[in-house]
């Protein structure tokens, strides 16, 4: 149960209006530390719905550019259909794509949110464990939204993709690391020096699954994506 006065994510205030819950609430990701007691103080159920609501639109608009077979946005948005498709097979295509795009991002969010919930349980106090699960919750839009922002700076200026997906795939685990650190701290109870270990441990399996996940999925993606530069980053 709340206590009254507790504090509260902007989105779980229902004296805000909308906007201010939606934006406050993504805003929190620049104030961790004073963010954090925040997600003590409330269920997991609002959290999923503000999850699903900021990252599926952005997950199925940057999988339907990047993983499609039937279609190719070139430089300047330019939509071609690949080879003879027909408008119900590029439709069964970018459904594919999206449930690719599901996929990828849910398997890079357990990669690095199950150990750190884990972790966060057994070193903190353990009734608090929820609060590192709605940290991941609320931070879920950050890969999706910079994702897309990565794939629209390529399109305009192409001699930047490179350095797009790049910044793409180090910032928002970057802003996830110091979350991580000051939910570990401060919602779960975990002691100062064990917090680093609780976050070490999740980067560490993050950084050794995710090549596996991403040469599992490979298979069925087109050429030229995101996942052959990490791959080939990761290669020995």
């Amino acid at each position: 149960m709340r206590e009254p006065g507790a504090a509260l994510v902007p989105w779980e205030d229902p004296q805000l209006a909308l906007p201010r819950r939606i934006f406050g609430t993504l805003l929190d990701v620049f104030r961790p530390t004073l963010t954090a007691p925040a997600l003590v103080n409330g269920g997991l159920r609002p959290a999923i719905v503000f999850a699903l609501w900021t990252t599926l639109p952005f997950i199925a608009l940057f999988a339907a550019v990047e993983y499609s077979h039937t279609l190719s946005v070139a430089p300047g948005f330019v939509v071609r259909v690949l080879g003879n498709a027909s408008s119900g097979q590029i439709a069964g295509d970018l459904a594919l794509a999206m449930l690719l795009g599901v996929v990828i991002e849910l398997g890079e969010l357990l990669l690095l949110g199950a150990p750190f919930v884990t972790m966060a349980r057994a070193y903190g106090v353990p009734e608090r464990w929820p609060a590192a699960l709605r940290l991941f919750l609320y931070r879920a839009w950050l890969s999706p939204v910079l994702g897309v922002v990565a794939m629209t700076v390529s399109l305009i200026a192409p001699q930047l993709a490179p350095h797009a997906y790049a910044v793409w795939l180090l910032l928002p685990r970057l802003v996830l690391f110091m979350s991580m650190r000051a939910t570990a701290r401060i919602a779960c109870g975990v002691p100062a020096l064990s917090s680093w270990i609780v976050v070490a441990v999740a980067l560490a399996v993050h950084l050794f699954g995710q090549p596996l996940l991403l040469r599992a999925i490979r298979p069925a993606l087109p050429e030229g994506t995101w996942v052959e530069l990490v791959l080939r980053s990761s290669a020995p």
